[in-house]
């Protein structure tokens, strides 16, 4: 438990058996959490949910924050461990988990399925550059390898790669599919599809040729990815229980 470990340090007086203790409990949130958050990717994968779809990968992505910062704060020991959580207690916890999350950099299809056909969970448009249908130039590709190293690459979100590919979003075929549609060669809605370049690692980039080769809408999970918004449970937990004790003191 977090708040704990702060106790305890600050005291100074805790025992081996008490700091031991609180490990336990962080480690318990963590875990409670990071387990939600990868189950509810499977849950995902299996019902088609991707970040193909935004605005439906946005909506899974908080209410698996939601549950997963509950999840934390019974893992944690408290009153909410013990006793049957209320309702109150439920939307508190979902709350604070929710905040931590933003605090902590979550973005809104961050615990979403990356489709290959589209921005991946770890996209964002701050790193991507302008793209064309021709391929990245070497400037670019510098760039994109920077940005890569950065923020990881959009698909899995992997730091480290032995060779960073300028990836077109949409793909290459996709583009050229939705430009060929006959709505396209409309007055005022002919404009090709717009492109730009995200960095991608190399085995990414050969798992999207594979699927938009035969327009496969396969999803990659990035359960071993970890970010600072995983730690959402341990800092959601203390913050839930110490409003719950309030209350219950109160009361």
């Amino acid at each position: 438990m977090a708040d704990r470990m702060l106790e305890f340090a600050l005291d100074g007086d805790a025992t081996h058996a008490e700091c031991r203790e609180a490990g336990v409990r962080v480690a318990s949130e963590a875990g409670a959490f990071f387990a939600v958050t990868a189950a509810s990717r499977c849950a995902q994968a299996a019902l088609g949910i991707s970040t193909r779809l935004p605005p439906v990968a946005s909506f899974a992505t908080l209410v698996t924050v939601a549950v997963g910062a509950v999840a934390a704060s019974c893992a944690g020991g408290g009153q909410m461990h013990f006793e049957r959580p209320t309702a109150d207690d439920l939307v508190r916890a979902s709350i604070c988990g929710l905040t931590a999350y933003a605090v902590l950099g979550g973005r809104l299809t961050s615990l979403s399925p990356s489709n290959l056909s589209s921005v991946g969970a770890f996209g964002r448009r701050a790193a991507s550059l302008p793209a064309s249908r021709s391929y990245a130039t070497d400037a670019q590709r510098r760039q994109l390898a920077d940005m890569g190293r950065r923020f990881g690459c959009h698909t899995c979100g992997v730091k480290r790669s032995f060779q960073w590919i300028a990836d077109h979003q949409p793909p290459q075929k996709i583009a050229a599919l939705r430009d060929a549609r006959w709505w396209k060669r409309l007055p005022f809605l002919g404009a090709p599809t717009s492109q730009r370049f995200f960095p991608q690692c190399a085995p990414c980039s050969q798992k999207q040729a594979a699927a938009v080769r035969v327009l496969a809408g396969r999803s990659v999970l990035h359960l071993p990815t970890v970010r600072p918004f995983h730690l959402t449970g341990v800092v959601a937990a203390p913050l839930a229980r110490s409003a719950t004790c309030r209350r219950w003191y109160e009361e």
